[in-house]
């Protein structure tokens, strides 16, 4: 078993299927007694490994099977955070890079001062950008709503972005898309 600290509210756990054996997790039965009772179990371990205390915490759990065990990952929301919820992310899901550029091409036009960051990632089955929205915010969901399906641009979707696709553009994505003539 491994427990990474991803940033101050959200970490991610790896159980080989050993850890599963020893926790008594079958990934086809998963439900969330299950989840709830093993980061029970676990909260001491994470709470002096990584100087997280999640005891008092609501928590935001996603589960992924992995080859041999799952991965987890666990965000909450610190009473310390309202900072960082003034910054709004989300994940727009193409299926296609024709949607892709149309949305990029909008923005690039109608919002250029309204994006933060925008990285692009890829795997076998689809293209997420990531955006990071400064102001305009309700207006960009709505456009890119449109052209994709939106994601919660939260740390655990963040986080499994990452981990399951392959980084294209890891910085000013809308204007590298947008410029792109092919």
């Amino acid at each position: 078993m491994t427990i990474n600290k991803l940033n101050d509210y959200a970490m991610k756990i790896c159980l080989d299927k050993n850890d599963m054996d020893r926790f008594n997790i079958n990934f086809a039965y998963i439900d969330a007694d299950c989840i709830k009772n093993l980061i029970l179990i676990m909260s001491d371990e994470i709470s002096e490994l990584l100087g997280i205390n999640i005891s008092n915490e609501k928590l935001y759990v996603e589960v992924f099977s992995q080859k041999s065990g799952c991965l987890i990952f666990i965000s909450y929301s610190s009473k310390n955070s309202v900072k960082r919820h003034i910054r709004k992310n989300i994940i727009c899901q193409f299926e296609n890079f024709e949607s892709l550029k149309d949305l990029c091409d909008y923005i690039s036009i109608n919002f250029p001062f309204s994006i933060r960051f925008s990285k692009l990632y890829c795997n076998n089955h689809h293209i997420r950008l990531i955006l990071g929205i400064k102001n305009d915010y309700d207006n960009i969901i709505k456009i890119s709503s449109e052209y994709s399906s939106i994601i919660n641009g939260n740390e655990i979707n963040a986080g499994a972005t990452k981990e399951y696709f392959q980084c294209v553009y890891d910085d000013k994505a809308v204007e590298k898309v947008s410029l792109y003539a092919g």
